[in-house]
């Protein structure tokens, strides 16, 4: 089982069905990449924070470190 069907399980016992849950696992890992790259931190430190993002908003919460990112043509 590689990185994304094991991220996907986490997503499908949150709740998620299994097709949703693997976009959600692929998206997930995609945006760490660039998380890690952006930021110049680890992989695993950029995906545990994402993860800990994702639980929070599973559960309806808001995690206080959390900053909408916008793309530019949404920007006013």
């Amino acid at each position: 089982m590689n990185e994304v069907q094991k991220l996907s399980k986490v997503f499908e016992n949150l709740g998620a069905q299994s097709t949703q849950a693997l976009t959600m696992a692929r998206q997930v890992m995609r945006r760490a990449d660039q998380l890690a790259e952006e930021k110049n931190i680890s992989r695993i430190d950029s995906l545990e924070r994402l993860m800990r993002l994702c639980v929070r908003g599973f559960q309806g919460e808001i995690s206080p470190d959390f900053t909408p990112t916008r793309k530019k043509s949404e920007k006013k």
